[in-house]
């Protein structure tokens, strides 16, 4: 199972990679038409609803794209459709926009807004930082559980703690499946407080391999509230 949560990790981050290295390219195409496009008057001509709800549905919900006409610089009339639509029309029939075209190709053109020249690439930008961030968050968080767990093992101080239970922690779940977790017991003889001890998530079942009642634990000195549930008696490929 560890195996499989190390592909999942590797899987979120080149799928954001991925997605933000073609990001960088539809910048870059989007950059390259803003610094060559002429400019024109437009006018929208029309308003074209597309829903985004399944055609079973009674009520839907979608986006309005305005249509737009204007001239370019040889005469000749040219009509598209925004790529950039909204749930409440921002523009209607009538209204005029300043309108940006490929000088080559008069009919790859857009409006002359934030939206509907950097909106998509805001978009994907944001939906691959997830995916990325995500992935990158897992592997701090498992790098610093790894180093502190090496420090305790090399540096930390051995108390023999009370097995209490073995629990399944259904609010993991990965490929359908969710880790187990040792709790185990110890009163400090210095305070006489009780503490309470958790494990890493473990992916199997470590109920066959807890022959005794005692459980170690290591703790640091100095920050009794870093600690590590000792659970190298495990199997190693669990």
């Amino acid at each position: 199972m560890k195996s499989n949560t190390k592909v999942i990790r590797v899987v979120f981050a080149l799928i954001g990679l991925g997605i933000l290295a073609g990001d960088y390219v539809l910048y870059a195409r989007t950059d390259d038409f803003v610094s060559h496009a002429k400019t024109a008057v437009g006018k929208v001509n029309d308003l074209v609803f597309r829903s985004s709800s399944s055609s079973s549905s009674s009520s839907s919900s979608g986006s309005y794209f305005p249509v737009v006409e204007f001239q370019d610089d040889r005469g000749q009339q040219v009509v598209f459709e925004s790529n950039m639509g909204s749930g409440s029309p921002d523009y209607h029939p009538g209204d005029a926009v300043e309108v940006l075209f490929d000088p080559t190709d008069s009919h790859n053109a857009r409006i002359n807004s934030f939206l509907a020249l950097w909106g998509v690439v805001l978009f994907v930008s944001i939906f691959g930082g997830v995916f990325f961030l995500t992935a990158a968050g897992i592997f701090a968080i498992l790098f610093y559980k790894s180093r502190r767990r090496e420090w305790l093992q090399s540096n930390g101080e051995t108390i023999v703690t009370q097995l209490q239970s073995v629990f399944c922690d259904q609010s993991i779940t990965v490929n359908g499946r969710s880790p187990f977790k040792i709790v185990s017991e110890w009163r400090d003889p210095l305070s006489g407080q009780m503490r309470v001890f958790k494990s890493e998530s473990i992916w199997c079942d470590p109920t066959p391999w807890l022959a005794s009642k005692n459980v170690n634990v290591l703790i640091d000195p100095g920050h009794p509230r870093r600690y590590w549930l000792d659970t190298s008696f495990l199997p190693k490929d669990r």
